[in-house]
């Protein structure tokens, strides 16, 4: 971030370079040796947007008391039970 929105200082666009191969090298090590589904190659650009979808999920899941799963609502007690909601 600091690359794009900081004053364009050198280092900060090599860092993100190198932050960036290491992704996408992490990304092809992962296709290749476990998924084997062959389409990272028409899909590599979105790597980064996955990423900040990932980033804003794992935030939002502490703001967020309660889930749907399988159809259903349940909502989350402060100690941690989950309890399921009566359908509307």
């Amino acid at each position: 971030m600091l690359a794009l929105t900081g004053p364009a200082l050198g280092w900060t666009w090599g860092v993100l370079g190198a932050v960036l191969a290491l992704r996408y090298a992490a990304a092809a090590a992962l296709e290749h040796g476990v998924l084997r589904t062959g389409t990272l190659g028409r899909g590599w650009w979105l790597l980064p947007f996955v990423d900040w979808l990932n980033l804003y999920s794992y935030v939002r899941a502490y703001f967020v008391r309660g889930v749907v799963w399988a159809g259903r609502r349940y909502r989350l007690l402060p100690n941690g039970d989950l309890v399921a909601e009566e359908p509307r």
